[in-house]
């Protein structure tokens, strides 16, 4: 029982100096290490630089997320560039260019859902029969029910839709 206990004592001095002492304290003075393999300073550096382990090297900083004010004023100016086009587009409606009813129908692929909506508005209200196919291009295209309902009742009311006369003569009676 005493040498177990002795061996505990011994155990237990060696985990402490380890703890506590320095590298060059734990290494006897007796020991000698060949001129040959002595380590440099250029080695050194390379030894504990292959045994550290490699840490993530960021390129730039990141950015910090946007506060909370900043995402409402953000939203805001989107809000606001919208309602802009959202006015553009019936404007463009109630001109009756052909170039118009190009930009309109340029709209129907926006990403935006308010300004896919108000495209078709538009081109409901420019009332000419061409914007057929591009609503039903946009029809296939959508994935949102109440946009499809409202793409098909703009397809539904230019189906309606007489084509302006062209000024030429009818044969027979008036």
């Amino acid at each position: 029982m005493p040498a177990l206990a002795f061996g505990l004592a011994v155990i237990a001095a060696a985990v402490y100096v380890a703890r506590t002492a320095s590298p060059a304290e734990l290494i006897p003075a007796a020991v000698s290490v060949p001129a040959a393999a002595a380590p440099t300073p250029q080695t050194a550096v390379a030894a504990r630089a292959a045994q550290a382990p490699r840490r993530w090297q960021q390129a730039e900083p990141r950015p910090l997320p946007p506060t909370e004010e900043e995402q409402a004023h953000s939203k805001q100016v989107e809000d606001e560039a919208v309602q802009t086009r959202i006015h553009d587009l019936n404007e463009l409606a109630m001109s009756g260019d052909p170039k118009s009813l190009r930009a309109i129908l340029g709209e129907l692929n926006n990403t935006d859902p308010r300004l896919r909506w108000a495209a078709a508005d538009a081109a409901a209200q420019f009332e000419s029969q061409d914007a057929i196919p591009a609503l039903k291009d946009a029809l296939a295209q959508a994935s949102d029910v109440d946009e499809m309902v409202h793409l098909q009742n703009a397809i539904k009311f230019l189906g309606n839709v007489t084509p302006p006369e062209t000024g030429a003569v009818r044969a027979g009676p008036p």
